[in-house]
């Protein structure tokens, strides 16, 4: 985080928020129901910061002021800029694979435990990317060959027991 005079803080805003070390010992409830993207929303005439941990962009996490942020980063926490949601359009996880990653930003909520707590952006005039989209079908190609591998693996060894029970081993495991 840059000085309070360094930065302009908008609604909608996306930080990435990170307490301050916790100097003493034992559990301090901090990070308990807390994922660290803070969102800027506007209250009577105030920009103030919500935590994802509840939802997205709502009003559902916890509640923090600027005074409060600057305060643990002043102590060593992380208050950084992640984007602005007009500036990004939501997209479904699989959409993410076409882009390069400068241009895809990824929001969770409840420490990301299923699929649909992850939500995927994309940059506003952001366009497919070659590259990331020959990287993904060269991964996916190497995996459907790693994947026959074992196939192959698997129907030689299948064989062998094969064999074996047909000529009355049945002491053979399946």
């Amino acid at each position: 985080m840059t000085k309070k005079a360094d930065y302009k803080i908008s609604e909608g805003d996306v930080y990435l928020f990170r307490y301050s070390p916790k100097k003493e010992h034992g559990w301090d409830g901090r990070y308990h129901c807390f994922e660290g993207y803070l969102v800027a929303i506007k209250e009577d005439d105030e920009i103030v910061f919500y935590d994802t941990y509840w939802g997205i962009n709502d009003k559902s996490g916890r509640r923090f002021k600027i005074t409060e942020i600057e305060l643990e980063v002043s102590k060593g926490g992380a208050f950084d800029y992640f984007f602005n949601f007009k500036d990004v359009t939501l997209i479904e996880s699989w959409e993410a694979k076409h882009y390069d990653d400068k241009d895809i930003f990824r929001v969770s909520r409840q420490k990301a435990c299923s699929d649909g707590c992850i939500y995927y952006y994309k940059k506003n005039g952001s366009e497919r990317s070659q590259e990331t989209m020959l990287q993904c079908v060269r991964e996916k190609i190497k995996e459907e060959e790693r994947n026959i591998d074992h196939a192959i693996s698997n129907i030689k060894s299948l064989t062998i027991k094969k064999h074996e029970i047909e000529n009355g081993n049945l002491k053979v495991s399946l």
